[in-house]
């Protein structure tokens, strides 16, 4: 089992993952944190909660287009 530290939204997630996964975590957390940055820019104060939710809904609406 791997270790691996992910920052999204200004936080430190260190977090095991199968070996070899680290890199693919990474590139996610980057695509969240890209999506959590989008939304905090769209609605100026909104709580880091919130911002992540909407980059999950963000992140999720996408792949379901892309279908």
């Amino acid at each position: 089992m791997a270790e691996t530290t992910l920052h999204i939204a200004g936080r430190r997630y260190d977090i095991r993952c199968r070996d070899g996964e680290e890199a693919h975590l990474a590139h996610l957390a980057s695509l969240i944190e890209e999506k959590a940055k989008a939304a905090q820019q769209g609605a100026p104060g909104m709580t880091e909660v919130r911002s992540l939710l909407f980059a999950a809904l963000i992140g999720v609406l996408t792949t379901v287009q892309a279908y």
